[in-house]
């Protein structure tokens, strides 16, 4: 999988990536912009081919990769083709974990970060990162701040970091601020 991972990034060619072994029609697909260690950080491209965020999973939970197949190529296709403004993220984590690094990109840049365990996700803005914990100023699905949470982060599983569903928390919970 390494090989192929790397590939893609080289070639910045869209890829479908499969973690979930008792869903197997569930994937993310996007570019990979980066593997370090047990991570994988993916740019992701929704269906429509449209800005997605960005996606860190376990590279132990990855069983297969496609790349070049008909739905890779047409999301890639409709995202070259439909107009971007964002700019890719910069990740340069060097040989440690990228997931500190995200997290104060997310944390500068004010995204709504979800964070996903065995069985639950908290979302929020990040608070503070630190070596093993990060504080999230949790924010529910309708935009209201519900509290503060310290999470280990050994236990997340998964990342993700303003695609659409993080988007809509933000406006939602930028528009009640404002009320």
């Amino acid at each position: 999988m390494q090989k192929i991972l790397q590939d893609c990034i080289r070639t910045q060619k869209v890829a479908s990536l499969y973690f979930d072994k008792d869903n197997p029609f569930s994937h993310l697909t996007g570019r990979i912009l980066q593997i370090r260690q047990n991570e994988v950080l993916i740019a992701h491209i929704s269906m429509h081919g449209c800005y997605d965020g960005y996606i860190l999973k376990r590279i132990d939970d990855l069983y297969r990769v496609d790349v070049d197949g008909k739905y890779e190529r047409k999301i890639g296709q409709l995202y070259s083709i439909k107009s971007q403004s964002h700019r890719p993220i910069c990740i340069d984590a060097a040989d440690h974990s990228m997931l500190p690094v995200l997290l104060n990109f997310a944390k500068k840049a004010r995204l709504i970060v979800t964070f996903e365990f065995a069985d639950e996700c908290l979302s929020g803005f990040v608070e503070a990162v630190r070596h093993e914990t990060i504080d999230l100023r949790i924010v529910d699905e309708y935009g209201d701040i519900c509290g503060i949470a310290q999470l280990l982060a050994s236990e997340v599983s998964t990342v993700s970091v303003d695609t659409d569903d993080e988007q809509d928390i933000r406006l939602l919970a930028d528009s009640a601020s404002c009320e």
